[in-house]
């Protein structure tokens, strides 16, 4: 009954909203310490609006804001690796928990080297979530790559898992909610703004 189900806002849900759900993923991603985004084709769509100055308006998905914050919150590290470029990014990710975000980068697996040694971890203990041909490289250099499902068909070949949904549409809260899950770590949240 509605009554009994565990409405805790502290832990896991009840192991049946939990764990039965079967997971898509080729491999346990509670071991990894990191994931890091690419923005434009991954966490908002590939189709870019532009105002009349020509600034680019990007949409993001309100559950991978969610879902990054309760990674942040657990201990997991975010970062942003993107040829773009914008206050719009800082603005909407520095508050829900991204510590590393490197803008108009073009040699991504170099930026990659330099947040893992700013925040000493092995590349190898990396998610890496890239839609185009610039971001495989990285993609190669984690211990395990994601793309969504509208990438490029060259990424899509290199991904260790490819996401049900496409850029823009929860690859964050896909792949975020599986490593929690498999922490033990999901749950419900009261006190974290879902966006």
């Amino acid at each position: 009954s509605p009554s009994e189900r565990n409405l805790s806002t502290d832990g896991p849900l009840h192991p049946r909203e939990s764990r039965e759900i079967m997971s898509k993923f080729s491999q346990d991603l509670s071991g990894f310490k990191a994931v890091v985004f690419d923005i434009d084709g991954v966490l908002s769509g590939r189709t870019v609006a532009m105002n009349d100055r020509g600034e680019l308006i990007r949409t993001t998905n309100v559950h991978d804001g969610y879902a990054m914050r309760l990674a942040s919150r657990a201990g997991i590290i975010l970062g942003i690796i993107t040829g773009g470029h914008g206050d719009e990014i800082r603005n909407r990710f520095e508050p829900i928990g991204v510590k590393y975000i490197y803008e108009r980068c073009h040699r991504k697996a170099e930026k990659l080297m330099e947040l893992c040694l700013t925040a000493q971890i092995e590349p190898s203990e990396v998610i890496y979530c890239g839609d185009d041909l610039i971001d495989i490289p990285a993609m190669r250099l984690a211990g395990y790559s994601v793309a969504p499902s509208d990438a490029a068909e060259d990424v899509l070949m290199v991904a260790d898992h490819v996401c049900a949904v496409a850029g823009g549409q929860g690859v964050a809260r896909e792949v975020l909610e599986e490593m929690l899950r498999a922490r033990g770590e999901w749950g419900i949240v009261t006190d974290l703004p879902t966006f």
